[in-house]
């Protein structure tokens, strides 16, 4: 790709693949706090996947480790097929205790 003419965001990119990056904020009594990253992972069925981790301090860490627990102020940073994430949200967490996207679901 020409880095001069015609350059795109890695979001529209992605886009073309029908995939986008999301943040997850845990909440708290979030039914995310506490448990691992690898269990975020297997929860979602391999629907996405977690690319970081921001702690509640601000300090990110790309690719965590699976063993990673996530704590209430945390954001889990996730990328996936674009519908697939609200999905998850829908299913597995209390529509009172996460954000997705900036608004309570």
């Amino acid at each position: 790709m020409d880095q001069d003419n015609g350059r795109r965001s890695l979001g529209e990119l992605l886009a073309t693949v029908d995939i986008q990056v999301d943040e997850l904020a845990i909440t708290p009594g979030s039914p995310l706090a506490g448990i691992s990253i690898g269990d975020i992972e297997v929860r979602s069925k391999g629907t996405f996947i977690v690319v970081a981790l921001q702690r509640a301090d601000g300090i990110t860490t790309t690719h965590p480790n699976q063993s990673s627990l996530v704590v209430e102020g945390d954001t889990v940073i996730v990328m996936g097929h674009r519908s697939d994430i609200p999905k998850f949200v829908r299913s597995f967490v209390s529509k009172r205790n996460m954000r997705y996207r900036g608004a309570s679901v």
